[in-house]
């Protein structure tokens, strides 16, 4: 069998090969988890042996992407072993490196969640031998109320934060990467931002991948995670996080998948919605999927929103009304050693049927890491471009039908770098943040846009000083 030449591929292999040795778990989930397509879908070395993820807090510095030799997802050297280095398609790291003093702490994968006439952002903030997460609590224009909290200290790498807003609170959660393998841990803040307890593990395993936490009904929260055993590939699952910091029993929506991408959830009256994205490695073909959880734990039948050949990657997911709005990655394609896609909406109606599929952007760039939510009578939708070399941050509105309202606006400066971006609606206004790079250094940025998509008052910088 010839060995895959991307990262995906990689994936698909580890998983005919039933995910037999733990570094060998370690590195498909590693391979589909810790980025967006950008990061995803790098290409691979021609190597004989399989790759083995190594992790470490000695880390000399950070990158998104993957590991020059095996081409294994990293965010450190450390994770690409003592011979090899982490770079990245974005060179996102090696821009920020070059603006940084050693020794500076830089704040990377904000996410946002709206707090009464304000908002709590919480983000990994890198430094030289580890990644720890920061939580804050913005007023209604983003500025900070109060001082920021640190909510983890050393001892792994702890990445990608989600952030959900409670009847009570907050919970928060992440992806922990550690020589020990990859889990996910969620923990409950009070309304002030105050830890409650300590972090709950979610999932078992040497392998749990957290992709989003939301809340539900009855003071409860959603988390979607992927998992991976010998016997069943990757598996979608849900778990309910409450109050008292009790994580329930997990509930498989769907097992013997290939999952590639991070899985999309939200919350539907007192039900939660999951989609992901399959690939079939027989057929190359692409399956989109959303399901339904019901209060009781019951598991609707998936409703696949779209099938075509080539593959996608993450997908997000937000709740109109009883109607479920889904963006995703979509049909990667390799042109001339550059990889190029668009962002897809689909979704399912009140009364459960797959909504038509609709392109939201064009195919003459790699467009990653869609972030969407419900406002009104209409979607916001945040997302990554990277076009000539350039990430930029862009935002877009949509209407129940997924076609574009308007024009797309990029976040970021015209003179500055701009990923990883998230958005909220408030009721009355969206809010974006984004992290940037520009001749000032990298910060996370805070913007707030009206109903129509226009800038309202002034950016705001936040940072964990």
């Amino acid at each position: 069998m010839r060995r895959p030449d991307s990262l995906i591929g990689l994936t698909v292999y580890l998983a005919r090969q039933r995910f037999g040795a733990r570094s060998v778990q370690r590195a498909a989930l590693l391979a589909c988890a810790l980025g967006t397509g950008t990061v995803v879908f790098a290409a691979i070395h021609q190597s004989a042996s399989p790759p083995v993820v190594r992790a470490s807090v000695g880390a000399a510095h950070w990158s998104l992407g993957h590991c020059a030799q095996t081409r294994i997802t990293c965010v450190s050297d450390a994770m690409c072993g003592a011979v090899d280095r982490c770079v990245d398609p974005l060179r996102f790291g090696a821009r920020v490196r070059s603006v940084t003093p050693r020794g500076e702490t830089v704040s990377v994968y904000p996410h946002l969640a709206v707090d009464g006439d304000g908002y709590g952002v919480v983000w990994s903030a890198i430094g030289e031998d580890t990644a720890d997460i920061w939580f804050a609590r913005l007023d209604g224009e983003g500025k900070r109320r109060g001082a920021p909290v640190q909510l983890t200290r050393g001892g792994s790498l702890r990445l990608r934060p989600r952030l959900a807003r409670g009847v009570h609170g907050w919970a928060v959660g992440w992806l922990d990467v550690s020589e020990e393998g990859i889990a996910s841990h969620v923990l409950r803040l009070d309304a002030t931002g105050a830890p409650q307890g300590a972090p709950a593990l979610v999932g078992a395993g040497d392998l749990t991948v957290l992709s989003d936490v939301v809340a539900g009904g009855g003071g409860q929260y959603g988390v979607a995670y992927l998992s991976a055993t010998p016997a069943r590939q990757i598996s979608v699952h849900l778990a309910r996080f409450t109050q008292d910091g009790a994580v329930g029993a997990p509930i498989t929506v769907a097992g013997n998948q290939l999952v590639l991408g991070m899985v999309g959830l939200a919350a539907v009256n007192d039900t939660f919605a999951l989609g992901w994205n399959h690939f079939v490695p027989r057929d190359d073909r692409a399956e989109t999927f959303v399901a339904r959880v019901a209060a009781d734990g019951s598991v609707s039948t998936p409703v696949r929103l779209d099938a075509h050949a080539g593959r996608n990657g993450s997908i997000a997911l937000d709740a109109l009304n009883d109607q479920v709005g889904a963006a995703w990655e979509d049909q990667f394609e390799d042109r001339d050693d550059t990889f190029h896609n668009a962002l897809a909406f689909g979704g399912v109606s009140a009364a459960g049927a797959a909504l038509p599929r609709k392109a939201v952007t064009d195919r003459r760039a790699l467009n990653v890491d869609p972030n969407l939510v419900a406002a009104g009578s209409q979607h916001g939708l945040v997302f990554t471009r990277l076009e000539d070399d350039t990430p930029t941050v862009h935002f877009a509105r949509l209407n129940t039908d997924g076609a574009l309202v308007g024009a797309v606006t990029q976040l970021n400066g015209r003179a500055s770098l701009g990923a990883l971006g998230s958005v909220v609606w408030n009721g009355r206004s969206f809010a974006a943040a984004w992290t940037q790079l520009d001749t000032g250094g990298v910060s996370v940025r805070f913007a707030r846009l009206d109903a129509n998509g226009r800038r309202v008052g002034a950016e705001v910088p936040i940072s964990a000083r």
